[in-house]
């Protein structure tokens, strides 16, 4: 279901003859008797049919946008009618698969000579019924990809006309004497880069770098709470470290519809790592209010701001992300907020809430004089929260041993033999491809000391890459979201992390550590970019990447920067939700919150990539509340 807004425009001049708009729609695709390909629309509200629109088999003039598809948008041009459908408040996950459902069958049909042409499908049409059969097109799969793509190549190889070869180079030229480069896609000579370049080639264009989530990759655990969040119901799901609250969090967002979905997080770190804001940007509470200010004085104040308003009155679903780092006071005043704001007794004031963390990981920050409140020792928690799941399924660890020994620190648990363990990981031999040990610590100053000094350390020239934002009015929240700080200094050698999803396919995710090889200046732009050689194996040229942030009145501003940082040194809150495969040196001296010990050693896959020194089984710090809580609570 999405909005829709129907333009039709006058042959003669192009100007907007009619336009017609649908708040809640459905849209589908079928074909009829001849295979032509029809674009059905229905309003969801009245259950009355819309329009339809018919593509010929052998004609298929079409455009798309797919310029905003990640925030559920899109429009399809049709020339023949001169008509323009605008998409939007679409899942995107649900928008990308038909756009690529509706490109790839079309396109395929019209490339295969699959329909029947001229003067004997003019006499078929003409003779035929005027009602239309209505077929509805099968979802795609991964045999109509393939398929698509084997007939374009073959396509492609029926064009060429010659091929030169010689030592230093291979062209192909096709029929209109245009070079061409050659096919790569059955080569067995050629990498596997090369081939999934020559791949990505041959998809058409439209729908070429649009991203799809396969929910054939969610265990039964997932499902169970994907399928309670599209319900509508209210649901907080955890699990340990490592067992993909944070990779079903990104399949919830996308069955979402984008317009009415706030995703938010306690920080601004987790928050850029699901496309959101902070809880209290969403808000427009301060964490100060929370000490000082009643429910009242609050609603007050946001009433009086209209954009803020619109955004609470708007919300039909709040996502919270890391909610363990929540504070309990502030839990229940934006409950409490809502209720006046949206003027509704119901729990946030009718709003669908779904909560994700784990509260035996590191719990909210507060000050030295306060008592730490987790959100679910306030009163809204029981009254709000009516579905809980644990995923229980670790993916990131394999080893029996380790994930026993990781279970039994999660809940407070060391004894001698589990100290054991982690005393004989003082040994462990952590070289990795010439890259460092990354090392954890509990505060943030050793490990800019330690990173700044391993730079100062390298005798070649640095590079500074500056953030570039779209609004510098920003920056300042842009430096509290983005993991890559406003200026990156980088010379040949420094040894970096991605702190973002870059491509899954090829391993390039958030955490993979890596050491810069060279700098190569771009042709586009002329700008230099690192080469960095990552520790899985693969190489690759990282260039800027986009952070989104929605902000009053519903608008996007963006920062273009690396998505890298120096990784000699981590800081332990940093890393939450990170996997590290260049092993791990972890300094437990200091620690002083609950959950760090834990979360630090979850980092790694294997405890033979972990040294561990200056332990003792005092590092172990678990929150009796949060423990007394997962004891007591019933799962659904």
């Amino acid at each position: 279901m999405c909005c829709v807004s129907i333009e039709t425009y006058c042959r003669r001049d192009q100007s907007l003859a009619n336009r017609c708009v649908v708040s809640e729609a459905m849209v589908s695709l079928g074909r009829n008797e001849f295979r032509d390909t029809i674009i059905r629309i229905d309003d969801r509200k009245c259950g009355k049919r819309i329009r339809e629109f018919t593509l010929l088999a052998d004609k298929l003039n079409y455009k798309l946008n797919t310029r905003f598809v990640a925030e559920g948008k899109a429009s399809v041009t049709l020339m023949d009618p001169n008509v323009r459908i605008f998409l939007s408040n679409c899942p995107s996950n649900q928008l990308s698969l038909f756009l690529k459902c509706f490109v790839f069958k079309c396109d395929y049909y019209k490339r295969s000579d699959g329909h029947t042409s001229g003067g004997q499908d003019i006499r078929r049409r003409l003779v035929a019924d005027k009602q239309s059969v209505f077929d509805e097109m099968s979802p795609l799969t991964d045999k109509d990809i393939k398929r698509n793509v084997l007939l374009k190549s073959k396509q492609n190889e029926r064009n060429v006309k010659t091929v030169y070869e010689s030592p230093k180079s291979t062209k192909t030229y096709d029929r209109k004497g245009l070079t061409k480069r050659k096919l790569a896609v059955n080569d067995e000579n050629r990498s596997p880069g090369a081939k999934r370049a020559a791949i990505a080639a041959l998809i058409p264009s439209p729908v070429r770098h649009m991203k799809l989530l396969n929910e054939n990759g969610l265990t039964n655990e997932q499902r169970r709470v994907m399928a309670a969040v599209v319900d509508g119901r209210n649901v907080f799901f955890t699990g340990s470290a490592g067992t993909g609250k944070s990779f079903l969090l990104r399949f919830i967002i996308a069955r979402l519809a984008p317009d009415t979905t706030y995703v938010t997080a306690s920080t601004g770190i987790a928050a850029s790592h699901i496309g959101g804001m902070t809880l209290h940007m969403f808000t427009g509470l301060t964490p100060d209010q929370s000490r000082k200010g009643t429910a009242e004085e609050c609603a007050k104040t946001l009433m009086a701001n209209a954009s803020k308003l619109n955004r609470w009155r708007k919300c039909k679903c709040l996502v919270i992300d890391e909610i363990s780092m929540v504070c309990g006071k502030y839990f229940q005043l934006v409950d409490s907020v809502a209720k006046i704001v949206r003027n509704c007794d119901q729990p946030f004031g009718g709003i669908q809430v779904v909560v994700c963390g784990d509260f035996l990981q590191l719990p909210p920050i507060t000050r030295r004089d306060e008592e730490k409140c987790f959100a679910f020792q306030s009163a809204s928690w029981d009254q709000c929260i009516t579905n809980s799941f644990e995923l229980s399924h670790v993916k990131r660890q394999t080893d029996k041993t380790f994930i026993k020994l990781l279970q039994n620190i999660r809940i407070g648990n060391c004894d001698q033999s589990m100290t054991t363990q982690i005393l004989n990981t003082y040994n462990n031999d952590l070289n990795c491809k010439d890259l460092c040990p990354t090392r954890l610590f509990t505060h943030r100053n050793d490990v800019d000391l330690i990173n700044t000094k391993q730079l100062n350390s390298i005798d070649s020239k640095a590079v500074v890459f500056t953030a570039e934002d779209s609004d510098p009015k920003y920056a300042p929240l842009f430096d509290g979201m983005c993991p890559t700080a406003r200026t990156l200094e980088l010379k040949v050698g420094a040894q970096v992390m991605l702190n973002r999803n870059i491509d899954v396919g090829r391993g390039l995710v958030n955490g993979l550590n890596g050491k810069v090889m060279k700098m190569e200046r771009e042709k586009s732009d002329g700008r230099l970019y690192p080469r960095i050689q990552f520790v899985n194996g693969c190489e690759a040229v990282i260039k800027r990447e986009n952070w989104v942030i929605r902000v009053a009145n519903d608008r996007f501003v963006s920062r273009r920067h690396l998505p890298l940082q120096l990784s000699w040194a981590l800081s332990i809150h940093k890393s939450q939700g990170m996997t590290i495969d260049n092993g791990v040196e972890i300094s437990l001296a200091r620690v002083f919150e609950c959950g760090q010990t834990y979360v630090a050693l979850s980092r790694c896959k294997t405890l033979s990539n972990i040294r561990i020194i200056d332990f003792n089984p005092n590092s172990v710090i678990v929150d009796s509340n949060a423990l007394h809580f997962y004891n007591n609570l019933k799962f659904n």
